[in-house]
């Protein structure tokens, strides 16, 4: 019996962790993608640059995903995610310009400009795809799951 309790209370105080933790992590990247939009807007109207309209109604719409918890943001959340892998390794090397769901480009433009050979302008090209896959998967966890109301 008290090694059944004490087990209970090591999940509870996992769970708890793990909550903070996702709290924590949701913060980030909402400021981070909020970061981005501003600057997307900051480099069209300063510098001239092209303006990604989709690359900012994507970042809203992951916003949106993570502030709401409802079944509907987690099947948009779902599909988003798997469209982001889809598009990061099949229809990125096609094209010339940065696409919809690469959302870092504006942050690559204001560092490095035209420059490309610089390794961390590729880690931050590679940051869309690595956040498509990880969400994906952590999308699909039951404790993800169940903080969007989502029943097996």
């Amino acid at each position: 019996m008290i090694v059944c309790l004490s087990r209970q209370r090591k999940f509870k105080t996992s769970l708890l962790i793990s909550l903070k933790l996702m709290k924590v992590v949701k913060g980030i990247l909402i400021a981070i993608f909020i970061f981005l939009i501003v600057l997307n807007i900051c480099l069209t109207i300063f510098l001239g640059t092209t303006f990604h309209k989709m690359g900012t109604v994507i970042l809203s719409t992951l916003i949106l995903v993570l502030i709401y918890k409802n079944s509907v943001s987690w099947i948009i959340g779902i599909c988003l995610f798997a469209y982001g892998v889809y598009y990061s390794l099949f229809t990125i090397f096609y094209n010339a310009e940065p696409g919809a769901l690469e959302f870092t480009s504006a942050l690559n433009t204001l560092i490095f400009g035209g420059y490309t050979g610089n390794p961390l302008r590729h880690i931050i090209h590679i940051f869309p795809f690595a956040f498509y896959v990880v969400s994906l998967i952590a999308f699909l966890t039951k404790s993800v799951r169940r903080q969007y109301h989502i029943t097996e």
